[in-house]
This record gives C-alpha cells, sequence and structure tokens, in this order.
C-alpha cells in the first residue's frame, strides 16, 4: 500500500454573528513539496495509465477467447436428424443380428439331429458288416 506525502487543501467556510460568513483559505505550500506533490502525481497518473491499459489488454485477450470457444463449440455439435438416422441402422442391425442368431440356433439343432442319424447308419452298417 502506497502512503501519500501530500495533504489535500480545501477552503472552509465558518458562520460568525458579527460579520456572517468567513472563508478560510489555507496558506499555500512551500515550492519543494508542491513539486514534490506534483511528481508523486505523475508517478501515479502513469500507474494508473498502465493498469488501464493492462486492463484493455485483458479485455481485448478475454473477447478473442469468447470468440474462440463459441468456434470450438459450434464445431463440436453434431448436426440434428443425425443421431435419428443412426438410431434406425442400429435398430435394423439389432434385428438382423437376433433373426441370424435364431437361424443359427435352428442350424445347430438339425446339425445335432443329422449327426446322431449318421452315427445310427453308421452303427447299423457295422451291424450288417459284422453278420457278414
Amino acid at each position: 500500500m502506497r502512503s501519500s506525502s501530500y495533504s489535500q487543501k480545501t477552503a472552509s467556510m465558518s458562520w460568525s454573528s458579527r460579520s456572517g460568513p468567513r472563508l478560510r483559505v489555507p496558506s499555500p505550500a512551500p515550492p519543494e513539496a508542491q513539486a514534490s506533490e506534483k511528481e508523486e502525481m505523475q508517478q501515479l497518473n502513469g500507474c494508473l495509465a498502465s493498469y488501464i491499459d493492462k486492463v484493455r489488454g485483458l479485455e481485448q485477450r478475454n473477447s478473442q477467447l469468447r470468440e474462440e470457444l463459441a468456434g470450438l463449440k459450434a464445431q463440436l455439435k453434431v448436426p440434428q436428424g443425425i443421431g435419428d438416422e443412426y438410431q434406425q441402422q442400429f435398430k435394423e442391425l439389432k434385428e438382423l443380428i437376433e433373426r441370424l442368431t435364431h437361424e443359427k440356433g435352428l442350424a445347430e439343432i438339425e446339425m445335432g439331429n443329422t449327426k446322431e442319424e449318421v452315427d445310427l447308419w453308421r452303427l447299423k452298417c457295422q451291424e450288417q458288416l459284422d453278420l457278414q
């Protein structure tokens, strides 16, 4: 925190019952104090100008970042309707998988029955060969 070495000089008014309002003006400061106050004010003005420049720069950068963010968000958005199209394809493929799974199950059952029948005929053939 900066302490200030200058004092504020203001005029004050007082009211006297004899002569009415009186204006009291403070005595002027010595020239060295005025020069010191002027230097300090110039230094403070420089700091304020620097601060204002920084704030403007940060506001400009903030604006650029907001625009960049808006652009990135726009790129991420999926156009409407595509999700519905994929949902329909997903549903159709799921139904196809279920149908093919059912057909595979039926084919495996038929294959098992055929193997049993082949084994039965093989056994009968072997018995016939053994009898001869």
